[in-house]
Formats: structure tokens, C-alpha cells, sequence
């Protein structure tokens, strides 16, 4: 299966957005602790990792318009709401359990991470099941 030049750079600017992310968190992080910023420090400081998130749902958002092919298109859109409900899902049950003291907090910086991770298992789930059905995953 020939890769698509809308899934090349689909690639560079996801890998691009996250090494965005990578360093403003580790920056961010490593500011807060050795300067004591102000309140209002803070405030930019916890703000600036979240550009890069929305920087990585702009390339992913560009990806399904950028893509020619409707098929590939339409896969990468059905995992996607797969993982987005599965982490609905998931988030709803910790909350629950979180409000009857159940469960300790759960970080919700996870989130976007944990909806990559899904978004990628749903894929690798789907080719599997394809591969099964008729021998050529897609």
C-alpha cells in the first residue's frame, strides 16, 4: 500500500507538534520550579503545553482534508470517534468513582495522550480485523 503525500505530512507535523509539546512542557515545568513565577506566571505557564495540543488537532484536522483517498479518510474519522468514545467512556466511570471517593485523582493532562494512544490501538484493531476477513489489511 503506497502511503499517501497527505500522510506524509500528516507525519512531519504531528512529529512536529509533539516535539512542540515535549518542550514546552519540560520548559514549562522546569520554569514553575526553579523561578516561582507569580500567579499569572503560572497561569501562562500551565496554558503554553495546551498550544501545542491544539497545534496537533489543527495537523490531524488538516490530515482528513488534506487526504484524497475517501476510504482512508473515512477509517481514520471511525477510529477516531471509536477512541474519542472509549475515552468518554473511561473518563465517565473515573469520575464516578472519583466522586464517591473510590479512586484517588486522575491527572486530566492524560487526556490527550490517552486518546493518541486509542486513536492508534482503534487503527492497529481495525487492520487486524481487515487482515482477518480478507487477508490484506488496508
Amino acid at each position: 500500500m503506497e502511503i499517501s503525500p497527505a500522510s506524509v505530512r500528516f507525519l512531519w507535523r504531528f512529529i512536529g507538534a509533539t516535539l512542540i509539546y515535549g518542550v514546552l512542557i519540560t520548559g514549562a515545568t522546569w520554569v514553575a520550579r526553579n523561578f516561582d513565577p507569580s500567579p499569572a506566571g503560572l497561569i501562562a505557564l500551565s496554558i503554553l503545553p495546551a498550544i501545542a495540543i491544539a497545534a496537533s488537532l489543527i495537523v490531524i484536522g488538516l490530515y482528513l482534508v488534506e487526504e484524497t483517498d475517501e476510504y482512508v479518510r473515512k477509517r481514520q474519522a471511525v477510529a477516531m470517534l471509536i477512541s474519542i468514545g472509549i475515552l468518554l467512556t473511561l473518563s465517565t466511570a473515573l469520575g464516578f468513582l472519583q466522586q464517591r471517593n473510590l479512586i484517588g485523582t486522575v491527572d486530566l493532562l492524560w487526556v490527550f495522550p490517552a486518546w493518541c494512544v486509542l486513536w492508534s490501538l482503534t487503527q492497529c484493531s481495525m487492520a487486524i480485523r481487515d487482515y482477518r476477513r480478507t487477508g490484506d489489511a488496508a
